[in-house]
């Protein structure tokens, strides 16, 4: 039987199989790069806009111009402050009370701690000195290494925190034993540390500012119940509250954050690190493609393009106003839910890389609530003697909750009021305030109040508690340290 001659076609078809996928695969690569390349090039014109608005781009533009003197800042300060303590806290034996003063200045302080409180005060005798000279230093700036993105650090703002909360018990030691006029200054030294924080380019350090703020009206609260009928040490206080006051401004807030997000991207080389904390060796196959996507620069100019440009479309809504709390809070709100609807390859970064904005410009007007709060609840207190108005009309602004644009919540009887803003839930709650261990709410769903000898209920106290402190702790670290060469942005 002869054998069927070869037929060419058979070849030619076969041979299809593999070019045409190739040539398709080919076609398609090359069509998504030249529009990366085209998502690309918009990156320089969306940075330009952003400069235009005053808005920092690189590392280098949250760098104070002029820089702040070192006679004026108060980073050096609390830096010099948290080395002393440790220094201190290293030739504590083992079993001694921890430092119960922070949690003695709480409103749930315990008055079995108070032997323990005063001695840390006294331990502490040589770091207080560095503290007090705080109310000297009109700045703050701390120097950080921005290129390091993601991997940027802020270990001292839980440092100043800490601080913020030992004075707190400092200036309670101080009224108990008769030194009125030095709690007043610890209050004056908590205020300030809270401006200082506002000056933090970031979104941490305007939330431990807000915190802060709150350590401070707490502390207040407790001191003016002290001095409720001292009519000399309450005109003091209203002295030192209307000089100590002060604005924070969201919008610096972000500048860090638009910086931090331009390295990190440049920084990406694998999915592993877009995905931030898996530390699973890839794949074979997965470094190929991590070659061929996150790994090439067009991918991540792409990627960039779409993290600035929508940081840009957010500093143009902000609005003009900087006490525009709920201005700031649609402009969040309205981000959040298209970056959460938007599950195109540019955004499923930004859904990763963008921080939550949920409740912050709630939380940025209840501080300027409580800084009315403290002014206006001092002033009533001095008026008691001749006695208190019926409604906050003379008051103009500081009688104005800042939240609702209405007056705040008044009620008096005799001698005894309150006054309350309507706080977190942006709901009238009639005054009621939230007392840790006795209200049956959370502090969420009730107001902000000052409120004396009108019948409001006390915390309950608890105890400190009072680990072991270990023979050896850490030293302070040292200047910054070399990262390296950092990616070269325009």
């Amino acid at each position: 039987m002869s054998e069927k001659p070869p037929r060419p076609w058979l070849k030619w078809t076969c041979l299809g199989c593999v070019i045409a996928p190739c040539l398709l695969t080919g076609l398609t690569y090359g069509f998504i790069k030249i529009r990366l390349s085209q998502s690309g090039s918009k990156l320089p014109d969306e940075l330009a806009k952003l400069r235009s608005m005053g808005v920092p781009t690189v590392a280098n533009d949250l760098t104070p111009n002029p820089a702040v003197p070192d006679e004026d800042n108060a980073a050096i300060l609390y830096k010099q402050f948290d080395a002393k303590v440790k220094d201190i806290l290293k030739t504590r034996k083992i079993g001694a009370s921890s430092l119960v003063l922070a949690s003695y200045g709480s409103v749930t302080g315990h008055p079995d701690d108070r032997a323990d409180a005063i001695n840390d005060m006294k331990e502490l005798s040589g770091a207080w000195p560095i503290l007090d000279r705080l109310i000297e230093k009109p700045r703050y700036y701390q120097w950080r290494d921005y290129t390091k993105g993601a991997n940027v650090a802020f270990p001292e703002l839980s440092e100043i925190k800490t601080s913020a909360k030992l004075l707190g018990g400092r200036a309670k030691v101080q009224w108990e034993t008769g030194d009125l006029d030095g709690a007043r200054r610890s209050i004056a030294l908590q205020i300030q540390i809270s401006r200082h924080l506002s000056e933090e380019p970031s979104i941490i350090g305007a939330l431990v500012c807000i915190a802060v703020n709150s350590i401070a009206f707490v502390t207040l609260d407790q001191y003016l119940d002290v001095i409720k009928d001292n009519p000399d040490a309450l005109a003091k206080t209203v002295k030192m509250l209307e000089e100590r006051k002060f604005e924070l401004e969201l919008r610096r807030g972000f500048y860090g954050e638009l910086v931090m997000g331009r390295y990190a991207i440049q920084q990406l080389r694998s999915w592993n690190d877009y995905s931030y904390g898996d530390e699973r060796e890839p794949t074979g196959w997965q470094k190929g493609l991590d070659r061929l996507t996150i790994g090439d620069p067009s991918v991540r100019k792409m990627l960039e393009w779409r993290f600035v440009s929508t940081w840009r479309q957010l500093f143009e809504k902000f609005p003009k106003d900087p006490t525009d709390w709920q201005g700031y809070d649609k402009v969040f709100s309205d981000l959040e839910s298209r970056l959460e609807t938007d599950n195109s390859l540019e955004n499923r970064l930004n859904q990763i890389m963008f921080p939550s904005f949920t409740q912050l410009g709630v939380s940025y007007v209840q501080m300027r609530a409580r800084q009315r709060l403290e002014i206006l609840a001092t002033k009533l207190l001095l008026m008691r003697k001749t006695g208190l108005p019926p409604n906050l009309a003379g008051f103009g602004e500081l009688g104005i909750d800042p939240i609702t644009d209405r007056p705040m919540g008044y009620y008096s009887k005799g001698k005894g009021f309150k006054v309350w803003s309507v706080g977190q839930n942006l709901i009238d709650d009639g005054g009621l305030k939230y007392i840790s261990g006795v209200t049956n709410t959370s502090s969420r769903d009730s107001d902000i109040v000052l409120g004396y000898d009108i019948g409001l209920a006390k915390p309950i106290a608890v105890r400190a508690v009072k680990p072991s402190i270990p023979r050896t702790r850490s030293g302070v670290p040292g200047g910054p340290e070399s990262a390296g060469l950092a990616p070269s942005l325009p």
